[in-house]
């Protein structure tokens, strides 16, 4: 079929067996494949791996369906992202995976993670094929068109979980060399990703995997990465809406949307725009603002969407501060007040001896060791730390502690870096950055995620770096810093 700027093919190779015992589960060997309608040589392979949801009618979760109930095609539902892509100049291979994922458990009653490497690695075998001529499945239009030297990866909600084991399955023949996340059901105990470059991105309204992912990333942070490695929440998006198999049929997990929530199209304008600057960036190395380098500035907008980002840091770097059970070398500036204490997850009622103070109003989401700080117009906390020098930018992963009562709109800080030279090199940092923004709504009372702040190190030139200081600056409030690091070179 010829849509504008693309060609898309459904196809079925027939069944595949799963599980060890022949003819307990099998499932269809099927999908679309979007590629450019005047595609020039090397257009990049994409693979878009969909959600797990129930693949029939009255939520039934079977294959095949029962009888009665109509089959729900997920791999349908993602066909827009792959012609929108399509048009930016890239090959997109959805295989359908609702049978696969039909199995409550990834391990039992079959692997599922075997199960994905079975099909779709069958279906890039035969497009490589297709790709020299040597296999018409997916139509002529497609024999010396597509790029597989390097690939990206888009992975949805259950997918996630098949991103280890997919990199190094494909390794030797296709490698894939970036990896877009919407909606991850990692969960912090689960396995880091491989060193590729990896973008998450989840909805503030995502009331399926909620923000697990982004407690996932966090406790990977110290895991020593030479890519990109980063998740951006963006606010008011959902789970299902993304997959218009879904939002077809108003299958919208989201509470508390009942006005002003982004609709179907917002959230696939913002997939469609967000994958493709991303996929430009990582595999086409074309430079757009994607934050795919250590001292990259984080934007405050990604794909039009306001975005919180958790950025690890990919680059040589010096620890500052990283929350523990002490506070070794941080000390009060003036009227300020900070202590050592850990955030619990919020149904946590254990009366731990560390716990941090409770919000008056807004709520944290984070679970994390901090240095809680009250900060006021020129008090706040000093974090010393060996001299460093060579430094070329600071990173902040932080979060108010506190929803605002006044009218600022966000928490007040002013950065200082003290140099051995006895100079003090001053930022006020914008309230208004997500990562200090006040949550509050009119429908609840705010809640905030640790976020990434990062600033060049201005007028420090080749002097040591002695010092951190946080202060209010402008006004007050309370913040819980979870790290401070000085990136040199």
């Amino acid at each position: 079929m010829r849509v504008k700027g693309a060609i898309v093919t459904r196809f079925d190779f027939g069944d595949v067996e799963l599980g060890a015992r022949k003819g307990a589960f099998r499932s269809p060997n099927r999908g679309v494949l979007v590629v450019p309608d005047k595609p020039r040589a090397g257009a990049p392979l994409v693979v878009v791996s969909h959600l797990r949801m129930p693949g029939c009618t009255g939520m039934i979760s079977a294959y095949p369906c029962p009888r009665g109930r109509t089959e729900l095609r997920m791999d349908h539902g993602m066909t827009y992202l792959g012609i929108d892509l399509a048009r930016h100049g890239y090959s997109v291979l959805i295989p359908d995976l609702s049978p696969l994922w039909v199995g409550e458990e990834m391990a039992r009653p079959y692997d599922q993670t075997a199960g994905w490497k079975k099909i779709v690695g069958n279906q890039r075998d035969r497009l490589a094929l297709a790709n020299r001529g040597r296999d018409r499945g997916f139509g002529a239009h497609v024999t010396r068109k597509i790029d597989m030297r390097k690939v990206g990866l888009v992975v949805h909600s259950r997918s996630s979980y098949i991103v280890p084991a997919a990199v190094t399955a494909w390794r030797r023949t296709s490698p894939i060399a970036s990896v877009y996340s919407y909606g991850s059901a990692l969960q912090p105990h689960d396995v880091p990703y491989p060193d590729v470059p990896f973008l998450g991105t989840v909805g503030s309204l995502d009331n399926d995997v909620k923000l697990t992912s982004v407690q996932w990333h966090l406790e990977r942070l110290d895991r020593p990465r030479r890519t990109a490695g980063l998740v951006a929440t963006v606010p008011g998006l959902g789970h299902t809406y993304v997959n218009r198999t879904l939002s077809e049929r108003k299958i919208d997990e989201r509470a508390a949307c009942e006005r002003g929530c982004p609709d179907a199209g917002a959230h696939e304008r913002f997939l469609q725009t967000s994958t493709a600057a991303w996929f430009d960036a990582t595999l086409r190395n074309r430079r757009n603002a994607m934050p795919v380098t250590a001292t990259s500035p984080l934007p405050t907008r990604l794909a039009g969407r306001e975005a919180l980002w958790l950025a690890a840091t990919n680059a040589r770097a010096h620890s500052v501060y990283r929350g523990t059970s002490r506070l070794r070398g941080v000390t009060r500036i003036g009227d300020g007040k900070v202590i050592a204490c850990r955030r619990y997850e919020a149904m946590d009622l254990e009366p731990h001896r560390d716990r941090c103070p409770e919000a008056k109003i807004g709520v944290t989401t984070s679970q994390a060791a901090v240095a809680h700080l009250t900060l006021t117009r020129s008090g706040g906390a000093r974090f010393t730390t060996t001299p460093t020098s060579r430094v070329r930018q600071v990173v902040l992963n932080l979060n108010p502690a506190d929803t605002r009562t006044d009218t600022l709109g966000g928490t007040p800080l002013r950065l200082t870096l003290v140099d051995a030279r006895g100079g003090r090199h001053v930022q006020n940092v914008s309230r208004l950055n997500p990562a200090l923004k006040d949550r509050r709504t009119a429908e609840d009372n705010g809640a905030y995620a640790l976020g990434t702040i990062r600033l060049p190190a201005r007028g420090v030139g080749d002097a040591p770096v002695v010092a951190v200081e946080l202060t209010g600056g402008s006004g007050s409030g309370q913040i819980d810093v979870e790290r401070i690091q000085l990136v040199t070179g």
